[in-house]
């Protein structure tokens, strides 16, 4: 189930969004074996999107770096 959003604790909601992904995510590899990436999205009203992202997704449209690039620039194909 999803942690609720509370508009007048923004702050306390994150972290509680934080902790969900995270226990995701290790469920997650505890299954599959590997390391679950999750695309997620919040505004000020709460979470717009959280999509979790499965291993081995081929790459996407748009340009593509060597596999040497900066690991903060990879496209999702690297994973």
């Amino acid at each position: 189930m999803n942690p609720l959003w509370n508009p007048d604790a923004k702050s306390a909601s994150i972290r509680s969004w934080a902790e969900h992904l995270h226990k995701e995510a290790k469920r997650v590899f505890l299954q599959d074996k590997a390391h679950a990436h999750f695309v997620f999205a919040f505004s000020d009203s709460g979470p717009v999107s959280v999509t979790p992202v499965p291993p081995k997704t081929p790459p996407g449209p748009g340009p593509q770096r060597d596999h040497n690039g900066d690991p903060d620039e990879r496209p999702l194909r690297d994973h």
